[in-house]
């Protein structure tokens, strides 16, 4: 579905006075609402529109109870597994805490050991 905004005031139908002094307001929000518009067509991403970081990990273990540890930008609000690839076997479980270094822990929980490999992509969204 495209989004089309288009203008939405027709500032001839407002009477003079009031016009000039709402002109620079109503410009303002034709343009907010185009930059809306743009976005929103463009496609918004995680990357440019949230306070967030999108992690990529590949997790090899010959348990099926494992952890992994990796650096955000900064302490993440929340943790979230976005994607896994190939999708078996299955994330049962997962938890995560942030450890003295600064490093986040996930301590990640298969259905299997995960021997072949399994990418894991995490999102960590900041406060």
């Amino acid at each position: 579905m495209k989004i089309n905004f288009g203008r939405i005031f027709e500032q001839s139908l407002i009477p003079d006075q009031p016009r000039e002094q709402l002109a620079p307001f109503i410009e303002w929000v034709q343009q907010a609402i185009d930059n809306l518009a743009r976005a929103l067509t463009n496609s918004l991403t995680i990357a440019d529109n949230l306070d967030a970081q999108i992690l990529n990990q590949t997790i090899r273990s010959t348990a099926a109870a494992t952890s992994v540890e990796f650096r955000t930008r900064k302490v993440p609000e929340a943790l979230l597994i976005a994607q896994q690839s190939p999708t078996t076997p299955v994330i049962s479980s997962y938890a995560w805490h942030v450890l003295t270094n600064g490093n986040v822990k996930a301590d990640i929980t298969f259905t299997a050991a995960p021997t072949n490999g399994v990418s894991v992509r995490f999102i960590a969204f900041f406060g």
